[in-house]
């Protein structure tokens, strides 16, 4: 984040009034008092996109759902134990692993995830809903990113879209009220 730091970047946001948003992953959580310190000092609103490791999925959603549990309760801690300022939003990025993702962009077939029906969707959909909450405890705002398809799927339900790319932003949708696509 030291780049992210410098007056170099943060005063020309400041004078256009652009939203700074920066992923984190866990082994960047130790930078963020600092960065959220210089974006204050700057007046920069700054909202954290925490991220896995690619080996993990980079994205939350049902393969890693609990390693982004442990990561997001990691961040919360951080956050919740600074006497400074504190990040705007939280951004969950829901979508399915990277590594799937590359495989279905370098292929001519897309994959039929669909037959796989993850057995355990409503388990890691009510964790999803329990972690915008924490997100709301310490004062930030939770923020949804979720690929388009998503939008198809009905609001009151566990769609079939949110199935296949495991995704599940039904449970969410009470605490999240913005949802990006």
């Amino acid at each position: 984040y030291h780049l992210l730091e410098t007056s170099e970047i943060l005063t020309p946001l400041a004078e256009r009034g652009i939203h700074l948003i920066v992923s984190v992953q866990p082994r960047q959580i130790e930078g963020l008092p600092k960065l959220l310190e210089s974006c204050e000092r700057h007046g920069v609103s700054l909202s954290l996109w925490p991220l896995l490791d690619d080996e993990l999925g980079r994205w939350p959603s049902d393969h890693n759902a609990s390693a982004f549990q442990r990561h997001l309760a990691t961040l919360l801690t951080l956050i919740d134990g600074l006497d400074g300022p504190t990040p705007e939003e939280i951004v969950f990025d829901l979508e399915p692993p990277i590594s799937i993702s590359r495989r279905v962009l370098s292929s001519r077939v897309i994959e039929g995830r669909a037959l796989l029906r993850p057995p355990n969707i409503e388990r890691v959909a009510q964790l999803f809903g329990k972690a915008t909450s924490e997100v709301r405890s310490v004062g930030a705002r939770p923020v949804a990113v979720v690929p388009p398809m998503v939008i198809a799927d009905r609001p009151d339900q566990l769609g079939g879209w949110q199935r296949i790319l495991g995704t599940p932003i039904h449970y969410c949708e009470n605490e999240v009220r913005n949802i990006r696509v």
